[in-house]
Formats: structure tokens, sequence, C-alpha cells
């Protein structure tokens, strides 16, 4: 499982809205210079904060700590889906136009097709995973015996 620590923000029926930070390790690590990470850090990318909602079975308040986990295999099979998916249906696109021994032109639009393809299976998939619980973050834990965290106003996303 993956965690992350938040704070909730928004509490609905069966789900809580978690805000988090990223936490940097740009400091500690000897790749920092040659990193892309933190060349987007010194550029001011934006904003640290993240929304993410979890499902939830817990009572909770807006404040209150949480931890919100998500299992690795989903995030190692969005990677591929995402990633490789597209990809491999461009390649094999490539593959049967040149197989077919079509003009470069139509090489050309075959293997974007076969890209444009992996994209509209990958939203597709997306849609339909969006309603599966398996692949949702939920909340594992709620700090007991805390007061809630209370944010000041430079704190906020």
């Amino acid at each position: 499982m993956i965690e992350e620590s938040g704070v909730a923000v928004s509490v609905e029926k069966g789900a809580v809205w978690v805000e988090t930070r990223r936490q940097s390790t740009c400091g500690s690590c000897s790749a920092r210079s040659m990193c892309g990470q933190e060349v987007l850090q010194k550029l001011g990318r934006g904003s640290d904060c993240h929304l993410v909602r979890a499902l939830n079975s817990y009572p909770v308040q807006i404040g209150d700590r949480l931890t919100i986990a998500i299992p690795e295999q989903v995030i190692v099979r969005g990677a591929v889906l995402v990633y490789l998916l597209p990809l491999v249906l461009m390649m094999a696109a490539l593959f049967i136009c040149q197989t077919l021994a079509l003009r470069e032109g139509l090489v050309i639009v075959g293997s974007f097709t076969g890209l444009a393809t992996g994209f509209a299976v990958v939203a597709l998939r997306s849609r339909y995973l969006n309603d599966n619980n398996r692949v949702q973050p939920h909340v594992i834990s709620v700090a007991l015996g805390q007061a809630p965290m209370r944010f000041a106003e430079s704190d906020h996303c």
C-alpha cells in the first residue's frame, strides 16, 4: 500500500476530500542538480497541495488528520495503461502499415491513428474505473486524540 497523510477539507457521505502536501526530498538527493523535479520546484511550478477524494467509513470532521492509502498494483497498472498502451498501439499500427507497403504519408497517419486509439482506450478505461472502489484511495486511519489541524491563511492551497 502507498500511504499519504493529509487533512480533511470536505466530508461527503462515504467519502472525504483530503488535502495532501508533496514532501520533497530534493535537499538530500545527490542528483538534484540534474533532476527535473528540482528544476520545476525552482521555477515555482505551482502549489504543493493536492486534493484527493478518498473513500471513508470513519467518523471524520473537517480539519482531522488522516492517512489515505491505495494499493501499489493500482499505481503500476495505471502507469502501464497510461504510458505503454498508446505507444504499443502506435507501434502496432506502424508495423501493420509498413507490412501493407503503404505510402509514407499513410504510414504516418496510421501510426498517429494507433496512438489516438491508445489515448481513447485509456480515457474509456479511466471512466470505467472511476466508480470502482478497488482502485480508489481509502482512509486507513484518523489521528485520534489530537485536536483537528487548522490552517493559517498562508498555509491553505
